[in-house]
């Protein structure tokens, strides 16, 4: 008997959880569609981890061939430093190419 009304309870937590997220997806149903702006960031984080990913690749194997951070500090000082060379270079190219299409599209 203790275990049907665990179960019940569990059951109702459920719906409850069900509801509110039925009301909160229904709300924000425009912002799950993906919309031409959502591709064209996906597209820049994408392009952003394909360059940075062969830094990260290479600091990991450093860091098993010698197996001490000291190998890795000018390593992981110019991921740090392009990083954010590479995220404004991406951005600068973004407006340079899509900002006409993005006025033009009024969004």
């Amino acid at each position: 008997m203790k275990d049907s009304n665990t179960r019940k309870k569990q059951g109702d937590n459920l719906q409850i959880i069900r509801k509110f997220l039925s009301i909160y997806l229904k709300n924000q149903s425009s912002w799950l569609l993906p919309t031409w702006i959502h591709w064209q960031l996906l597209a820049i984080i994408s392009t952003l981890a394909i360059l940075e990913a062969p830094i990260v690749i290479g600091g990991i194997l450093l860091y098993n061939k010698y197996g001490t951070l000291k190998a890795l500090v000018p390593f992981m000082t110019t991921f740090t430093l392009s990083l954010p060379v590479t995220l404004y270079l991406l951005i600068f190219l973004f407006y340079i190419f899509y900002r006409p299409l993005i006025s033009s599209k009024k969004l």
